[in-house]
């Protein structure tokens, strides 16, 4: 599996890597720090799955996925963040994310969901899910007919 990580701490993007680097099936690609480093590494290197920090200088983790997925629509994109509000997780979502990690999470949980999004999953963490399900508009579900 191929990962770039996008994370503007040099000292994270490197533990990061270092961590992953650890199971056998991930390959680095690339690091970047900002939204328009991801947008341009992704576009050069192609990865399978982008480990996406939400907040940077530049702008978002959200708005750099909605670009990465426009150039790359197979390439999916994994959240990870610190502060994962409703609103923040709703967008990710519309944006097509994979996934997310809380940073509070250890390094097999964030190969699993690596894992997962490579094989066209998914993934959102129970507790963050059932929040969000009271907020998720409704959609065809089979209101008004059969």
């Amino acid at each position: 599996m191929r990962v770039l990580i996008v994370e503007d701490q040099q000292i994270v993007a490197e533990l990061l890597t270092a961590a992953l680097t650890v199971a056998d099936d991930v390959t680095i690609v690339g690091t970047a720090g900002t939204v328009a480093e991801a947008i341009s590494l992704a576009r050069a290197e192609h990865p399978d799955v982008v480990l996406m920090d939400y907040r940077l200088p530049d702008g978002n983790g959200v708005s750099a996925a909605e670009a990465i997925r426009a150039e790359e629509p197979e390439t999916k994109v994994v959240i990870i963040t610190a502060y994962a509000d409703d609103a923040m997780i709703l967008r990710a979502i519309e944006a097509g994310c994979s996934g997310f990690v809380s940073k509070s999470q250890n390094v097999n949980m964030l190969v699993a969901v690596l894992r997962a999004a490579e094989a066209g999953e998914a993934l959102i963490p129970p507790a963050m899910l059932r929040r969000l399900l009271p907020r998720l508009s409704p959609t065809q579900r089979g209101v008004g007919g059969t």
